[in-house]
């Protein structure tokens, strides 16, 4: 047993087979952890064998996601730093905002907000709806981050 999995023998898939064939499973509330894709395993090493390497797989997905999203962000915040007009933006929208963009002629452009779920929210919290459309009405659409993680590096 290996902390709150377990190995068993598993009839249904035994006769099914035509072999043994053995499931892990969690100690504790006996749900079915690893079944081998409903084939089952043909012996008790194999099953532990599988489920471990298939836990330490999803720890190195978690860790790389994890590193994936401090990328993010830390290509969110270089963004921030680099668009003063959206940092700006960012700082002065609330749900149903107009503020003033600068047009690259040095103009001035009045920018209009409708967050339809404004109602539902405090009126100094913005969302990332409201920051995807402060990205598109500035033209950024095609970014490698999310407005949720712009959100996320406008705060952090």
């Amino acid at each position: 047993m290996n902390g709150r999995c377990e190995v068993i023998y598993s009839n249904k898939l035994s006769q099914e087979m035509g072999d043994k064939r053995y499931i892990v499973i969690d100690a504790q509330t006996g749900e079915i952890l690893d079944n081998a894709n409903g084939y089952g395993y043909k012996s008790e090493q194999n099953a532990y064998r599988a489920f471990e390497y298939k836990k330490q797989q999803e720890e190195v997905i978690k860790l790389l996601e994890s590193e994936q999203q401090l990328n993010e962000v830390a290509a969110a915040r270089s963004f921030l730093l680099e668009h003063a007009d959206i940092h700006e933006a960012l700082l002065n929208a609330s749900a149903f905002d107009t503020y003033t963009r600068l047009n690259e002629d040095g103009s001035v452009k009045s920018v209009t907000i409708y967050d339809t779920d404004a109602l539902k929210r405090e009126p100094e919290e913005l969302t990332a709806e409201v920051v995807d459309r402060i990205l598109y009405e500035y033209g950024y659409t095609d970014l490698n981050f999310s407005a949720k993680t712009l959100l996320e590096a406008f705060y952090g």
